[in-house]
């Protein structure tokens, strides 16, 4: 058995309806270049749920954040070395402006960001496995729980 790694993403909304999308670096292994949804990892028993949905905001897109909701489903992948179980929250902004070229980690650094109203942007990135994605997807009626991808091994 896999050590169990955990995860959340925010799905941010803006006033018009649009909700925010990242494109993650090129050169990543197996998500390199796609549209998703910023994201980190975190240690429950240090952090929670909520404080690592702050973090996203202040770490990766440089604002703050609150989450307004959660999607009803949870998924579990299996990854080389870990399982990752993968939270996505309904967000908005509380204060500043999102801005991936401000980002503060030493994580994972997202190339680009722009808001979209189109879900289509997605795709890819669901097809190629991204949890998040498949979620958001799911939650919309536009990704059947059969298409799921359980592994990215």
């Amino acid at each position: 058995m896999q050590p169990l790694k955990y995860a959340v993403s925010i799905i941010l909304y803006n006033d018009k309806k649009q909700f925010l999308v990242v494109k993650r670096p090129e050169e990543e292994r197996d998500l390199g270049g796609i549209w998703g949804f910023p994201a980190v990892s975190f240690d429950p028993s240090m952090e929670s749920f909520d404080g690592a949905v702050a973090r996203v905001g202040r770490e990766k897109l440089n604002c703050e954040v609150e989450p307004v909701g959660r999607l009803p489903i949870t998924i579990i992948q299996e990854r080389d070395g870990y399982d990752l179980l993968l939270i996505d929250y309904k967000c908005r902004v509380v204060k500043g402006e999102p801005d991936v070229r401000k980002a503060r980690t030493s994580a994972t650094k997202y190339a680009d960001q722009k808001w979209t109203s189109d879900p289509g942007i997605l795709m890819e990135g669901a097809e190629k496995g991204s949890c998040c994605i498949q979620l958001f997807l799911h939650d919309i009626g536009l990704w059947p729980r059969e298409k799921f991808r359980t592994s990215l091994k």
